[in-house]
């Protein structure tokens, strides 16, 4: 079983409080550079505990939206040679690196939660509330995605056409 989001974040914490230079308030953080790698890796590791541990089922489901969805662009773009297949910014880090594009939604809330703006259970629920909707818009949104892309390649299209709204 995979360690609680907690503990990464005592860790978290325990790195701050015995790192020099290190201030993390309600008005200002600051990181310095020679510490900055270490403090955002345990840092991450907070948001993917939090991830695991509150959303595998969505997890999965994404990684396998993903796999799915990369397959199909790289089959549907070898048949039209396209240099590539554009996509909303947001959607794009979705469906090439699901867990990535979710922690994102963890950043201002775990720094509030750092910085005592907030509690661990107002972190839990914003943070839970946050990648629901984030989860629920980009897979839906992806899914459509893949299902166009997989129909496009099930056709064997051979042209590729574009109308111009008016």
């Amino acid at each position: 079983m995979d360690e609680r989001w907690q503990d990464a974040y005592q860790r978290l914490r325990d790195f701050i409080s015995v790192t020099p230079g290190i201030e993390v308030s309600k008005s200002f953080t600051v990181i310095p550079e020679k510490v900055r790698d270490e403090f955002y890796k345990l840092f991450e590791d907070v948001k993917i505990g939090l991830l695991k541990e509150k959303f595998p089922a969505e997890v999965t489901q994404a990684e396998a939206l993903s796999e799915n969805y990369i397959q199909a662009e790289q089959e549907v773009t070898e048949l039209l040679k396209l240099e590539s297949i554009c996509t909303m910014v947001p959607l794009y880090r979705f469906l090439h690196d699901p867990k990535e594009a979710l922690c994102r939604e963890l950043t201002d809330p775990l720094f509030d939660l750092l910085t005592g703006k907030i509690d661990t259970e107002s972190f839990e629920k914003h943070a839970s509330g946050s990648i629901q909707r984030a989860f629920n818009d980009s897979f839906k949104l992806g899914y459509a995605k893949w299902v166009a892309l997989s129909l496009v390649k099930d056709l064997q299209a051979d042209k590729l056409f574009n109308v111009t709204p008016p």
